[in-house]
């Protein structure tokens, strides 16, 4: 890239309006902070932003390369955790199938770049924390550790990514309620406020890196509306039929697993075996599922009030659901495979006992070392044999583009600049401006006070109102206003650009030196 004078970039969507100016700001030093808006409070979950800093720290890397290595760790942490929770949900029966986990990139590609991916990880491990819980066979799963080990994982999840944090909150409700019979036990009734305390401040820890700053900023909590609107295209032309018809289950062979596996754990989940470990994940993966299906619902024309209703029951934008859903399938299948391979060995062993009879010594011996010399073997051969990665959501861009929204961006500092549309910029390097022009990425305590600040701006430009217009610039401290070729005849350029500084493809920032009729 560097050769060919072009340059790595992340280009549109969340990570380049949201993540990567947020990455930005992290590395300045300034980690509360809200990455567009100077002096206020961050509000949105932010650990792949933090987590594409860190790694942009010790790589020297820039942001949206940065983002792209983050993209090969996530999945990496992914596959593993997918390949314990394999082995802990399933039992060891399952081991042989653990190799299978370095697949599930390609049975099931996710986009590491985006945060409802790049959570996959964490939620599976959650889920293996909650189903060990869950089972309490072991005085190690009942203990106040164990139980601050579930709620610290759902506060990383609540810093992490909405949906995820959602559903995981309703699981860790679930475990709280399985207590309450041991509250109404004199002699168990301490223990019991002790997992429940350990549970609640375990998930408070993370959550107050989020919502402390806010609370303490604008004394309140608001959840952002504008992003919660937002509905995801793969929901356009569908209604309410759809979601009735479960569209985005499993189809053919996928079905299969699935119920293999839905039938497994309701079957033989109560009776304390390692099944009753996944039901925790059987209830995310129903939960997340019917929740996804609530887009066709709200995207259905013909009954606009039931689409109204619906929207305001869902605790989050549906496609978020239907993310979480999909990083949950590969395991539910490989366990789906796990409960047939369970009942076909029953049937043969029930089948063919009087061999098995005569045989044991030698069927024991194959029967115990052969899955381990599967598995070795697959972890040999998988890794020459390893699919392609599928296409990135990128792209490449000037070099000489590239360098100017960094030099921009050093030159401005944190120096707010008057920008109608930054979004192009903050692949270099993000900085401060009086308005966000999208409300999904805009913080939601001061949007509104701002739209409206620079909608007066602009109507005191328009009939002449110089001094109005100087009072706006002065009162915000913006020296700096950004000329875009995308507005040439914006009013508020034309009178208030002073003398320019760098150009660059019909950008020019230019210093404010007061209006001018």
């Amino acid at each position: 890239m560097e050769k060919q004078k072009r340059a790595l970039v992340v280009v549109g969507g969340d990570v380049a309006l949201r993540d990567v100016p947020k990455a930005h700001e992290i590395l300045r030093g300034h980690f509360f902070t809200d990455p567009y808006y100077l002096g206020e409070a961050h509000w949105y979950p932010f650990v792949m932003p933090a987590a594409a800093a860190l790694v942009a720290r010790v790589s020297g890397r820039d942001v949206p390369e940065a983002y792209f290595r983050l993209e090969v760790i996530t999945t990496a942490f992914f596959m593993l955790v997918a390949g314990c929770a394999i082995v802990v949900l399933g039992g060891l029966r399952s081991l042989p199938l653990v190799p299978l986990a370095m697949l599930l990139g390609w049975l099931e590609p996710g986009h590491g770049l985006y945060p409802a991916d790049g959570v996959r990880g964490q939620f599976c491990l959650f889920l293996v924390l909650a189903g060990l819980v869950w089972e309490g066979r072991s005085s190690r799963a009942r203990s106040p550790a164990a139980f601050f080990a579930v709620g610290l994982s759902i506060g990383i999840l609540g810093i992490w990514q909405g949906a995820s944090f959602m559903t995981a909150t309703g699981i860790g409700l679930v475990l709280l309620l399985t207590l309450a019979r041991d509250c109404v036990r004199p002699g168990q009734r301490v223990a019991t406020l002790k997992r429940v305390v350990f549970l609640l401040v375990g998930a408070a820890g993370p959550l107050l890196l989020l919502f402390g700053p806010q609370l303490v900023k604008y004394g309140r909590l608001v959840y952002p509306q504008a992003a919660a609107a937002w509905l995801e295209p793969l929901y356009e032309g569908h209604g309410m039929v759809d979601a009735l018809k479960l569209a985005l289950f499993p189809r053919e062979a996928g079905l299969v697993l699935v119920v293999a596996f839905v039938v497994r754990v309701l079957w033989i989940g109560g009776n304390g075996t390692a099944w009753r470990r996944s039901q925790p994940l059987l209830a995310a993966f129903v939960v997340s599922l019917i929740l996804a299906h609530g887009g066709f619902v709200v995207a259905d024309l013909a009954h606009p009030d039931l689409a109204r209703i619906v929207r305001r029951l869902l605790p989050a934008p549906p496609h978020t659901f239907w993310l979480v859903t999909t990083a949950l399938l590969p395991i539910v299948k490989l366990l789906g495979l796990v409960a047939l391979l369970e009942s076909v060995s029953r049937a043969l062993k029930w089948r063919f006992r009087g061999f098995i009879d005569r045989h044991k010594t030698t069927i024991g011996t194959w029967a115990k070392w052969g899955p381990m010399g599967l598995a070795l073997a697959l972890f040999v051969v998988l890794p020459f044999h390893f699919p392609k990665l599928p296409p990135r959501t990128s792209d490449s861009q000037d070099r000489g583009f590239y360098n100017f929204t960094k030099q921009v961006a050093a030159t401005v500092g944190r120096t707010p600049v008057f920008f109608r549309y930054p979004g192009m910029f903050v692949q270099g390097g993000a900085f401060k401006v009086p308005l966000l022009s999208l409300d999904y990425y805009a913080s939601q305590y001061v949007q509104a006070s701002r739209r409206r600040a620079v909608e007066a701006l602009d109507r005191a430009v328009a009939f002449g109102d110089i001094a109005g217009a100087d009072a706006y610039f002065v009162k915000n401290g913006y020296q700096f206003i950004m000329e875009d070729p995308r507005a040439k005849s914006d009013p508020v350029i034309l009178r208030c650009g002073g003398s320019p500084i760098m150009s660059h493809s019909g950008f020019v920032l230019r210093r404010y030196e007061g209006c001018r009729l």
